[in-house]
């Protein structure tokens, strides 16, 4: 209970010292950036102490972290009480409710998911050893980059600056690395509730509607993010019903959702049935095999499964891009240098924006460096419409400065730590695509939600297109807008069945006509969508309408590229690529979602007859999906914590103490008498085994630890390819001077001879290390020896 009140308590500190820099930042705001306060302060102090340890300035301790967070904090607060006072206070008396809901959502949240955690708290299974491992690296080394404590010698080759902020809020409050990861967990989803119910808020304000709108939509909004799953859910609930015959669970072909599930009577009790949600699509063969599997994760399976991933730790920070893109539309002075000039603090905050958000998480610069730069594109289109070509490539100059600018800021990460995963082509065709049920079983939730605000501004812009485009149609100037996407979406089409007969097996001429129901659906999305916002932005649109209908246009387009091609990277299949852009396509399209329940009310009170009928049956039909999506929270939040053998704690080492203890007590002894200097050898394994648990639970580092993803990370074993062997002769050689040799090769000061060391090295004799040092801490099942230079 001390760690979370400690963290909370942090929290509200970091939002307090980045309240100044978020107000300042973001003027075209109703809410001036304050639900934004907290990620802005933890990328603003984040990057000056990894800036400063990178420079050897200062270290990336305690100290350091409050020093640089009480700084900046006085220095905001400084300028606002000498030059904003009057204008602070106004906002103050005038907004302070709209600060409050956002701040009763993060604490909400806050405290939600920090019960689950505590309640499901261990960090074992699915790759949450990496991510403890992560946490532990960033805390423990003291200088940026951090070194990898599962390849001694070498930096971390992953994006690790969500695990480098929350890892200072752990320094912060001296919090045990195992409590702040369940901890990092609570704090970005409160953080997620009250990013997305402020910027939903900004967006019905924009459009002049009242406080009780956006308080009802943006709490649409936070449950479409953080509460709402796919459709799966259902299928679950109506298998453990008895709903549904065999046939039909064989056409839905979801694997572990059948009409044999077990049940309590109101959830199915099946061993991680809650699973099969998250690996919805894929095709089987004729044995059965799959043929494609994919992930689709959604943010709170993320957070039942408590992976501390950098996909996860970004929500808040790709909300806060989204904010930015809503600022900069609605920014009242004409987009130049002189505008980037003259709002410093803005631009400033568009820099660490950029350049964060693919050092929290690569896959996000897809997102994030289009979405900015098309709001801009849209801001200049209605700053410029009768001139738009002459000066549209002028006004991309300075936000390709700021690009750039973000990219040097942090070269260090992307040209030096940063390893390329993607081969040679980068990307390849789908071999598979995805079946329509598979699609909407996914998407139907979010897409029924978004479906009033698309339909009514789509129907406008196509109807406004007639009357442009007369007896010519779409040859008249006017209708140019929807010559591009159009292009580009054949392209894509025809490129991936080419490519797709000339390197996929079995490609056939039947599958361009297979891919017709989603591919074709979402073609047209791209293709409308596009041409609405140019139009809109023609007649001089600067709404919140613009914004989402800007966020459903890219996700549109994700959805329609990951149908088709995917990045060719470790995995060598779309598995990836659909996992991390349905990922973001789910936070863009929530936010869309809440916006589009104000604008539907605003719509249906104005209807009448027939279409006020239509309307009425419609809110029934997708309220009653939309509580049908909630109800695999409630079931599977109850199932993880039922199956869950620890006491309620936030430690998520705690299961340790009953399973193994001899290790655990190991570990500590590891990390409170030995330090990076050192560097041990332990047992090699797979991925998603308990090997690397001294290193990455301990923070010191090892000769290796889980070699399947330190390939994937670096895309290849350049570098160590014989370290893998090396630590197997070590442990089984009975020559000393070969011994000896190799441990100098890697430096190794302390050698772990476990229970796993025993069973992977059969041929072990551990008398030989007593012969090459010492035993320096030993108990019934583990012993450490140290090893003499």
């Amino acid at each position: 209970m001390v760690e979370l009140t400690t963290w909370l308590g942090l929290s509200y500190a970091v939002w307090l010292a980045a309240a100044p820099f978020a107000w300042l930042a973001f003027p075209n705001l109703h809410s001036r950036g304050l639900g934004f306060a907290r990620p802005i302060g933890l990328i603003s102090v984040g990057t000056a102490v990894w800036i400063s340890s990178l420079t050897g300035l200062m270290p990336s301790v305690g100290p350091t972290w409050w020093f640089v967070t009480v700084a900046i904090g006085v220095a905001g607060w400084g300028y606002l009480m000498f030059a904003k006072r009057d204008q602070i206070v106004r906002f103050a008396r005038d907004r302070w409710r709209d600060v409050l809901v956002a701040e009763s959502a993060f604490l909400i949240f806050f405290v939600l998911v920090a019960a689950l955690k505590a309640n499901d708290p261990d960090v074992a299974g699915t790759e949450k050893p990496m991510d403890l491992m992560m946490l532990n690296a960033v805390v423990s080394d003291k200088f940026a980059p951090p070194q990898d404590l599962w390849l001694s010698g070498f930096d971390i080759a992953y994006y690790y600056f969500g695990y480098w902020m929350f890892g200072g809020i752990s320094q912060m409050g001296g919090v045990p690395t195992s409590i702040a990861y369940n901890l990092s967990l609570a704090l970005v989803a409160g953080m997620s509730a009250g990013a997305i119910i402020s910027l939903v808020a900004d967006l019905i304000r924009r459009d002049r509607g009242g406080y009780r709108a956006a308080v009802a939509s943006g709490t649409v909004a936070v449950l479409a993010l953080l509460v709402m799953s796919n459709l799966n859910g259902l299928w679950e609930m109506i298998a453990v019903f008895g709903i549904g015959g065999s046939g039909f669970y064989e056409w839905l072909s979801i694997e572990g959702v059948d009409n044999s599930e077990s049940g309590n009577g109101w959830r199915p009790t099946g061993f991680w049935w809650w699973w099969a949600s998250s690996r919805v699509i894929n095709s089987f063969g004729p044995l059965g095999e799959q043929l494609d599997f994919t992930i689709q994760e959604f943010p709170f399976f993320s957070f039942l499964l408590g992976d501390l991933h950098p996909h996860v730790m970004s929500i808040p920070f790709l909300l806060v891009a989204v904010g930015m893109a809503a600022n900069l539309l609605w920014s009242k002075t004409q987009w130049s240098w002189k505008w980037v000039v003259s709002n410093r603090l803005t631009s400033l905050c568009l820099v660490l924006i950029v350049g964060t958000a693919g050092f929290i998480n690569t896959w996000d610069l897809i997102i994030v460096v289009p979405l900015l730069g098309f709001a801009l594109l849209l801001k200049v289109h209605r700053e410029n419409r009768t001139r738009f070509a002459q000066v549209a490539v002028a006004s991309v100059l300075p936000y390709l400065a700021s690009c750039v600018v973000a990219a040097a800021l942090f070269s260090n990460f992307y040209f030096f730590t940063l390893q390329s995963q993607v081969g040679f082509p980068p990307v390849a065709p789908t071999r598979h695509g995805t079946r329509l049920v598979h699609f909407l079983t996914v998407w139907l939730p979010l897409l029924m939600l978004i479906a009033p605000v698309t339909y009514v501004y789509l129907a406008q812009g196509l109807r406004r297109a007639k009357r442009l485009g007369g007896n010519l149609g779409w040859a008249m100037p006017q209708m140019r807008v929807w010559f591009p996407p159009t292009v580009v979406c054949a392209f894509v089409y025809v490129a991936w069945f080419a490519t797709h007969l000339v390197f996929n097996q079995d490609a056939r001429w039947i599958h361009i006509i297979e891919r017709i129901p989603v591919s074709v659906p979402l073609a047209l999305g791209v293709v409308c969508l596009w041409g609405t916002l140019l139009l809109r932005a023609r007649r001089g649109a600067s709404d919140a309408t613009q914004i989402c209908l800007a966020l459903a246009l890219v996700s549109c387009f994700l959805l329609y590229f990951a149908e088709h091609f995917y990045a060719l990277d470790f995995f060598g299949t779309r598995m990836n690529t659909v996992f991390k852009l349905y990922y973001q396509v789910w936070i863009l399209l929530a936010v869309v979602a809440g916006y589009s329940v104000f604008r539907w009310t605003r719509v249906h009170s104005r209807l009448s007859a027939t279409r006020l009928t239509l309307s009425r049956i419609s809110a029934v039909v997708v309220s009653a999906v939309f509580v049908a999506s909630l109800y695999y929270a409630i079931a599977a939040s109850d199932t993880k914590v039922a199956e869950s053998a620890t006491i309620t704690t936030l430690n998520g080492l705690a299961f340790m103490e009953t399973r193994s203890g001899d290790n655990l007590a190991a570990i500590k002894w590891i990390g409170a008498n030995l330090d990076q200097g050192d560097i041990i050898i332990e047992s090699v394994g797979g991925s998603y085994t308990d090997h690397g648990r001294f290193s990455g639970f301990s923070g010191v580092p090892a000769v290796l630890g889980w070699s399947g993803h330190e390939r994937q990370w670096r895309g290849g074993t350049e570098g160590w390819t014989e370290r893998e062997d090396d630590v197997q002769r070590i442990y089984t050689l009975e020559d000393l001077d070969d011994v000896r040799s190799l441990l100098n090769k890697y430096g190794v000061t302390h050698v772990v001879v476990g229970v796993l060391e025993r069973e992977k090295y059969t041929e072990i004799d551990a008398t030989k290390f007593n012969m090459l040092g010492s035993v320096v801490y030993s108990n019934a099942s583990v012993d450490i020896y140290e090893i003499r230079r």
